[in-house]
């Protein structure tokens, strides 16, 4: 978890606190796109949340 912070910026020690915090992103990404009334760029933000949150397990599992 080497240079890992939260989304406000603190740092990350364990995995615990990474999920965690991966947990707190994903709750958000959903409460934002629930208030969206149209339902195509709800979905272009939904699939942008996800890869974001894909290429973050990438780096610090050590995949590509």
């Amino acid at each position: 978890m080497i240079a890992e912070k939260t989304f406000f910026g603190e740092k990350i020690n364990t995995s615990e606190e990474f999920l965690k915090d991966l947990r707190n992103r994903v709750d958000t990404v959903y409460a934002t796109q629930m208030e969206e009334e149209q339902e195509l760029p709800r979905l272009a933000y939904l699939v942008s949340a996800l890869i974001g949150l894909k290429s973050r397990l990438n780096r610090v599992c050590g995949t590509v």
